[in-house]
């Protein structure tokens, strides 16, 4: 059974247009599992979840969503616990799931380009072989993804000698609602940050001015053993400094 929705068939049409007919979730039975995420108090169902896989599509969907007046919310995981992802006045909610790619690991300069929706722990995962970690540990780091972390600037134990993920985002490549893809300006190895970092804009924004790290992030990676990246700039310092 279909949600009872403000969305004219023609919008729903482009929707699937773009995502494809697996990639539109409008049956109200479904819906529900996108009525809140773990802050399980409020609780709002959107009129339609649209599930993209690459920035393409995304872009496209932004640009049809801002032409049609139609606002829009993003959902990582839904594993928050601040109902940041709640499609309040926002029919369309639009899901990272699908967008799990670890597109770049560069060992050489504890460096990481992941997708939104990549599990944090799947981040560690993949560069423990050489001595690697990816510092914020939210107790949620099992299933929440990269982007909501972002969103978020999601911490947890190591966050009290490595810092919150605001400290650990190089760049990130994100989608305006206007359906702009921008990157943020990153800082090179070896450089030092800058007073007016737009990290620091992303990180913690809740998408209040852009669909955030909506399809990939560069992300520092630190060692576990003999040493630990200093911030994000790659200076390297013994382990007790």
């Amino acid at each position: 059974m279909l949600a009872s929705t403000m969305l004219s068939d023609r919008v729903l049409g482009a929707l699937r247009a773009i995502a494809g007919d697996d990639g539109v979730i409008a049956r109200s039975t479904e819906l529900r599992v996108y009525e809140c995420d773990g802050y399980t108090l409020e609780k709002s169902a959107p009129e339609v979840v649209v599930l993209p896989r690459t920035t393409d599509q995304v872009a496209q969907i932004l640009r049809m969503l801002h032409r049609e007046g139609i606002a829009f919310v993003p959902r990582g995981a839904g594993t928050g616990l601040s109902g940041g992802c709640l499609p309040v006045n926002a029919p369309v909610m639009i899901g990272t799931s699908r967008m799990t790619r670890i597109v770049e690991i560069d060992v050489a300069n504890r460096r990481a380009i992941v997708e939104a929706g990549v599990v944090n722990l799947s981040v560690t995962n993949a560069v423990k072989q050489h001595g690697l970690l990816y510092a914020p540990d939210p107790s949620s780091q099992m299933a929440c993804t990269i982007g909501g972390n972002v969103a978020e600037n999601s911490g947890g134990p190591h966050t009290l000698k490595y810092g919150v993920t605001t400290n650990h985002v190089l760049g990130v490549e994100l989608v305006l609602p206007t359906g702009e893809v921008v990157m943020s300006a990153g800082q090179p190895p070896g450089s030092q940050p800058s007073n007016a970092a737009p990290r620091q804009v992303i990180a913690d924004g809740e998408g209040r001015f852009m669909f955030r790290d909506l399809n990939k992030g560069r992300y520092s990676l630190r060692t576990t053993a003999n040493g630990y990246l200093s911030g994000a700039y790659g200076q390297t310092r013994p382990n007790g400094s």
